[in-house]
């Protein structure tokens, strides 16, 4: 493999590595419930931090942008790709 395509692979595999982790830690923030493969020490410190007045303040303001006065939820998906904005004006 030459080093340009090996820069790639590496930045593919990171960038789908960061993001799978990213979603595995969001589920359990919402399940608020530690799994087997997280240290106890390390759950413990991601406990504190999530806890943080910072960090709680922007959970909070995320939750009031995601609920309407009807009691839905008004954007919960954040921005539409370019696929739909084409469907959406055909």
């Amino acid at each position: 493999m030459e080093p340009k395509d090996e820069k790639k692979v590496k930045k593919n595999c990171n960038s789908r590595t960061s993001y799978r982790l990213l979603e595995m830690f969001k589920l359990v923030r919402q399940e608020d419930k530690k799994i087997e493969w997280i240290v106890n020490n390390i759950w413990n410190k991601l406990l504190e931090k999530w806890n943080m007045p910072p960090n709680r303040s922007k959970c909070d303001t995320t939750k009031k942008n995601c609920l309407s006065d009807k009691g839905g939820s008004l954007h919960i998906e954040g921005s539409i790709g370019m696929h739909k904005h084409a469907i959406c004006l055909v």
